[in-house]
C-alpha cells in the first residue's frame, strides 16, 4: 500500500478525508485488531441457540406425533365398533322387516 501511495501522481485530485484515512492506515500506530474472537463468539452463541431450538422443536413434534397416533388409534377403534353396530342394526332391521311382512300377510 505504501508503494501504491508513493506511485500516485501529485496531480491526482484526492479528497482530504481519503488522504487522512490512508495516513491512518499507513501509520505505525494504526494496528489491525482481528475480530475473529468476536465472530467466533457470535457463531458459538448462534450454534447453541440453534441446538436448543432444534431440541425443543423435535420434542414438540414428537409429542404432537404421539398425540396424533393416539387420536387415530382411538378413532379407528370407534370406527370398527360403529361398523359392527351398523351391521348388527341392519340385521335387526332386516329381521324386523321380514317379521312385519310375515305378520301383514297373515292378516
Amino acid at each position: 500500500v505504501k508503494s501504491l501511495v508513493a506511485a500516485l501522481p501529485i496531480s491526482v485530485a484526492t479528497k482530504t478525508d481519503k488522504i487522512s484515512l490512508l495516513g491512518q492506515y499507513l501509520s505505525d500506530s494504526a494496528k489491525y485488531m482481528p475480530q475473529s474472537l468476536t465472530v467466533q463468539g457470535i457463531l458459538k452463541d448462534m450454534y447453541e441457540t440453534f441446538g436448543q431450538d432444534l431440541e425443543s422443536s423435535t420434542l414438540q413434534e414428537a409429542t404432537a406425533n404421539r398425540n396424533f397416533e393416539d387420536f387415530i388409534a382411538v378413532k379407528t377403534k370407534e370406527l370398527k365398533e360403529m361398523k359392527a353396530l351398523k351391521e348388527k342394526k341392519e340385521g335387526e332391521k332386516a329381521s324386523s322387516e321380514l317379521q312385519l311382512s310375515d305378520t301383514q300377510t297373515m292378516f
